[in-house]
This record gives C-alpha cells, structure tokens and sequence, in this order.
C-alpha cells in the first residue's frame, strides 16, 4: 500500500509542477504541500516498521536496571595508571609537527623559499636575494646571480662540470680576452692525485676569481683531471680586492667550484688581490696540500683545525 502511495504522490506531485509552470503560478506553496505530505508518508512507514519487527520478535523479560548499571561499570572501568600515561602523551607537544595554516603559501616570500618564474624557467630567493636556475644548473650559462654584490656564481651543477680541467685551457685563455693568473696546488691523497686551482683577473668584459678542486687517479696518464664527485666537494670561500678594495665576497660553500664575477668591470690580475679558504676533510688532506705550497707563488697563509686561509698579492 505505501508503495502504491508513492508512485500516486510523485504523479500528482510531476502533474502539478507542470500545471503551475503552465499558469504561471508560484511553485513554492505547492512544493512546500508536497514535501509536507512526503514527510507524512515517511514516518507513517517508519511506524508501521517498527511495529513489524515488534511483533516478529519474541517477547523478553526487561532486563533488570541494576544489571545494566554492573555491566555499563565494569565495561567503562580503566586503569588510573593507564589514563594518566593516555592524558601525558596527549599533552606532549611535538614542535616539528605543524598544523597546515591557509596563509603558509602567502607568507612563503617572508620564510626564504623560491619565486618559481615558469617561462624562463629560473628562481628568485627572496632572503638570499638571488636569481637561480633549475636543478642547481645556474640561470645563465651555468650562472646565478647575486643582486646584492652584482656578482655571478657558479652553480653546483653547471655544464662546466663535465669537462673538468686542463693546462689547455689556461694557455687558450688569452685567445678568448681572458687574462689572468692561476696557482696550482698538486698533492696526492687518499689514492688519487689532486689538483686545487686559484684563478684571479679579467675574463672577457668581466672581473672574477675562482677555485677549483679537480682529481684524476693515482699515477693515471691522463693530461686532464676530473671535477671532483659530490663526496669530495670541500667547503672553500674567496674575497676579491681591487687595489686594496673589496668587490666582493662568496661566503663558505661546500663545493667544486667557487666562483664570481663582476660584470662590466675589466681589471688585470696585477690590481687585484685575493683570499681563500678551504677546510679539508682532515689533517692528512691538510699537510697534503701544505706540502704542494712553493716560494714563487706569492702568497701567505694560516691554519686553524683543518681550514687553510690563503692571501694571494694582498698588499
């Protein structure tokens, strides 16, 4: 029967929609009426239910007030000492685990994260004031760049990388309007043979200083060394000076190349004056390279644990 009902009322429900629509009529009263007797429909089946399965079950004694209240007891009843340790680690506060606030990614230029730029494809760090490229491979040529000193920098995994270094290219240098002078440090240690250049003058239309750190196996035959892999990088810095002047300063990066340049400035090496430091990985890397250290390189130096600070024409 209440199914019967309920194929009549959405009918009559359907036929009354379109006959005030026809006339023009407002929907709101009729549609109100319907839900009205729908609800009625509902509850008068939900009674009818409930009644059905009353009479299917059989009948059963209530069952006593105070055995309900013995069971709901022992069933709620917990340890003191189990809720004191459930109520402890509620309390813990765990300072690392941070809810997610809607204005984190607003405030993403106050915490130092990158501005992602997609077309060119390069990042601007807001705290560092730096423009980087994808992937650690620089945004020009295997560049960064320094707006607060107006200086390039090497990336750490710049197209450079690849072909390491040879004498080759310091004698084309010149070719190219690239003037400058180098120290060589060569030193064996830990198997294989090692190489830590210093560069410092002009390179085409701009002025910069560099130090690389390159290796090739003990005893190899090769003519060119190899930069070095991720594990051998060396935390090195440089400060360049012209007469007497800072131009700028590249702060300790574990590396295999620091490097900087400032453009549109074209000063030879003889005018310039630069500091380094590198901190190797022990004592044994240290007099290593102690050891590679002669009397015509012009320079000073001091050491403190494992870290040698180089001063080259400093005046």
């Amino acid at each position: 029967m209440n199914e019967y009902l309920k194929k009549r009322f959405s009918k009559a429900l359907i036929c009354l929609i379109v006959v005030s629509i026809v006339l023009g009529a407002n929907l709101t009263p009729g549609i109100d009426a319907a839900r009205a007797i729908n609800l009625s429909i509902s509850r008068k089946d939900n009674a009818e239910e409930q009644n059905r399965i009353s009479t299917d079950l059989p009948d059963q004694e209530a069952e006593p007030q105070t055995k309900r209240r013995l069971f709901k007891t022992a069933k709620e009843e917990k340890d003191p000492a189990q809720e004191n340790s459930i109520l402890s680690k509620a309390k813990e506060v765990k300072p690392n685990e941070e809810k997610y606030q809607p204005h984190q990614e607003e405030e993403a230029l106050s915490d130092g994260r990158d501005v992602i730029i997609p077309l060119l494809r390069v990042n601007y760090n807001v705290t560092q004031n730096d423009i980087t490229g994808p992937f650690d491979i620089g945004a020009i040529a295997g560049f960064n760049k320094d707006l607060d000193q107006n200086i390039y920098y090497s990336a750490q995994n710049s197209w450079q990388r690849m072909f390491g270094y040879g004498e080759f290219y310091d004698k084309a240098a010149p070719y190219v309007n690239m003037h400058f002078d180098s120290l060589r440090f060569y030193f064996n240690y830990g198997g294989k043979d090692w190489l830590i250049e210093a560069w410092k003058g002009q390179y085409g239309i701009t002025t910069g200083g560099e130090v690389g750190v390159y290796y090739k196996n003990e005893n190899s035959n090769r003519k060119n060394f190899r930069a070095v892999s991720n594990a051998d990088k060396l935390p090195i810095s440089i400060t360049l000076y012209h007469n007497g002047q800072k131009m700028f300063h590249r702060p300790m990066e574990t590396t295999w190349w620091q490097t900087g340049f400032r453009l549109f400035k074209t000063y030879r090496s003889n005018v310039l004056g630069m500091e380094f430091s590198i901190k190797f990985k022990d004592k044994a890397m240290l007099n290593a390279f102690r050891g590679s250290i002669t009397k015509d390189m012009n320079i000073s130096y001091s050491t403190k644990g494992t870290t040698i600070n180089v001063a080259w024409d400093m005046k």
